[in-house]
């Protein structure tokens, strides 16, 4: 099947998938036929959506001229060996601000180099290694952020722990954070007295049937993450728990609500929550413990490293009933008082366009840069 473009996505939770869906429903908004490529997870949220979907490989060699697609978009894949062949292909990053100085520097042969723009800035040694073919945008979101209406009622508690997806974390690391998120959850609404009713839960699809989806449902509700499900949930939300991810954050501050992060779960939340701190983004329910970690919060070339040593870490003493006392108790708080709207995008909005506008640019003028400097064209969606 021939497609207009190919999106890869990879296989890290609901990250690189929330920002590519976002980028396809804009391509496709404006008459681009795509397909979506990932794992067998995130195929399932695809799915959702009525998005045309396939597997690939991470981390093994990909052919782009084997896809029969006149440009290929890879969301968050730096992994995989591509041979770009005379396929255009553009790089959407938005970790870009940690390579050099939490990760190791990038190095690709793409066409144009998408960045998202984050609270940090990125190294100049990261700018300097992608030259010319570097773009930054703003904020990539879906279109339903856009839209300023919201519900009468903002009386539900949605607890999102983002898509706790790693390729070096075990399924019995996965189980055992989101059963102490549970925990602390349902802990927090019992002693503030709150229906459980107000209760949802947005639990990653490879996670629906553990014992802590369980017990969030025993007291609310819990869901599966889906295409849609932040969308119908966020103009009910009141109070919104979640991961200090780069995805659900951003989605969060565009509709005003105010992000209440979960401890950091793998290696990227560690330099993200610095940045939260220094644009005063959200809160922590568990400030202690983020001091004990600020041995972690240091540079690095390997974020893998990072991700797995803080998961030895969470495991030794995030479970101790310190910790769950002081979350327990910072959400009573939370939950026991109206919210108030948070500034929205922080970052601007227009990525999702900013992007669509390079692929426009690409495919309308029949461009293969292969490392020349950018048409100003595609130069000027800065």
């Amino acid at each position: 099947m021939k497609t207009d473009i190919t999106l890869l996505v990879a296989p890290f939770g609901f990250g690189s998938l929330g920002k590519g869906l976002a980028i396809v429903n804009e391509l496709i908004a404006r008459g681009y036929s795509v397909r979506v490529l990932c794992d067998p997870i995130a195929q399932k949220v695809v799915e959702d959506s009525g998005i045309i979907c396939g597997n690939y490989q991470y981390r093994e060699t990909l052919k782009l001229d084997d896809l029969n697609t006149r440009l290929v978009i890879s969301s968050g894949d730096i992994g995989t060996p591509l041979v770009k062949g005379t396929t255009p292909l553009i790089v959407v990053d938005s970790l870009f601000w940690l390579r050099g100085k939490w990760e190791r520097l990038p190095s690709s042969d793409a066409d144009v180099y998408v960045a998202q723009r984050f609270f940090i800035e990125a190294t100049n040694a990261a700018k300097s290694a992608i030259g010319e073919r570097l773009v930054f945008v703003d904020a990539i979101l879906p279109s339903w952020t856009q839209n300023t209406n919201s519900s009468e009622v903002r009386d539900q508690i949605v607890v999102y722990p983002g898509g706790m997806r790693s390729p070096v974390l075990p399924q019995e690391y996965q189980e055992k954070y989101l059963m102490w998120v549970s925990d602390v959850v349902c802990h927090a609404i019992q002693e503030a007295n709150i229906d459980g009713r107000r209760l949802m839960a947005v639990v990653p699809p490879h996670l629906v049937n553990t014992q802590a989806a369980q017990k969030f449902s025993t007291l609310g509700r819990a869901v599966c993450a889906g295409a849609n499900v932040l969308e119908n949930l966020f103009g009910k939300t009141q109070h919104l728990i979640v991961a200090p991810g780069i995805e659900t954050m951003l989605e969060a501050c565009a509709v005003g609500l105010k992000p209440h992060f979960l401890p950091a779960y793998n290696g990227s939340h560690i330099p993200q929550l610095i940045g939260y701190r220094q644009a005063g983004i959200g809160d922590e329910i568990c400030p202690s413990y983020a001091l004990e970690l600020k041995d972690f919060e240091v540079e690095t070339d390997w974020l893998n490293k990072l991700t797995m040593d803080l998961s030895h870490k969470n495991i030794q003493s995030l479970f101790s009933p310190l910790y769950k006392h002081e979350a327990v108790t910072n959400l009573v708080k939370i939950l026991s008082k109206p919210e108030q709207r948070a500034k929205r995008y922080p970052l601007g909005r227009n990525g999702s366009s900013q992007i669509a506008d390079i692929v426009g640019n690409i495919i309308g003028n029949k461009l293969v840069h292969n490392g020349a400097k950018l048409p100003k064209s595609v130069a000027n969606v800065q």
